[in-house]
């Protein structure tokens, strides 16, 4: 990807996740200072004991919190793998739409088919979607990039319900070729049912979001 410059979109979005992060990690270290004040309080300045209690109960939080988030993503990965492929489709195609593109059904009957054609200012990209049971194989990657060809595309996606292969993934940094893998999908349900429009694809995937001079 020699000779490309990062695009203006990413580093905007990047900037809004560092801004949103150090607001989290914030409001956290002001919520854990409050609570060992108060529990040095309560303990008549036995600092050591109230530190204890603080970082005792940080852990626990951090525990329940991760456990929810779990749960939560295996019930969108359980929903995501009962699904036929059509309802597939038009679900990538709704998260699709809040990661801000123009989604449009392709037709089948070419032989270098597309599931969704997908716009955003003046870029035009070719979709793939795999619903399957196992890992994606590089050859995934290289039907893409024919089809993104043979339609007239800048780029490609795939996005997929099962993780892509470590071949698949080499295949798609060479060709500037976006990936949205289970965890990734995941990841853009989530934040969709939470109402919030998702800022940036999982790091792997927006590292390689470039435009082309």
């Amino acid at each position: 990807m020699r000779g490309r410059s990062r695009s203006p979109l990413i580093v905007t979005q990047k900037k809004a996740r560092m801004k949103k992060s150090l607001q989290a990690w914030s409001r956290r270290a002001t919520a854990a200072l409050l609570l060992f004040v108060c529990a040095t309080i309560f303990l008549r300045g036995n600092w050591f004991v109230a530190l204890c209690v603080t970082a005792g109960g940080g852990c626990i939080w951090g525990f329940f919190a991760a456990r929810r988030a779990w749960r939560a993503r295996a019930a969108v990965l359980r929903d995501v793998d009962a699904m036929d492929d059509g309802q597939f489709i038009a679900y990538a195609a709704e998260l699709l739409k809040a990661q801000g593109y123009t989604v449009h059904k392709a037709n089948h009957s070419s032989e270098w088919h597309a599931d969704l054609l997908l716009t955003r200012g003046k870029t035009h990209l070719l979709c793939r979607l795999h619903h399957q049971t196992r890992r994606v194989e590089r050859n995934a990657i290289v039907s893409a990039l024919a089809a993104m060809h043979a339609l007239g595309c800048s780029r490609a996606m795939v996005v997929a319900n099962q993780p892509f292969t470590r071949a698949a993934r080499s295949c798609a940094r060479q060709n500037d070729c976006i990936l949205i893998d289970r965890e990734g999908l995941a990841n853009l349900a989530l934040q969709h049912r939470q109402g919030h429009r998702v800022l940036a694809f999982p790091r792997e995937e927006a590292a390689s979001i470039r435009r082309r001079k």
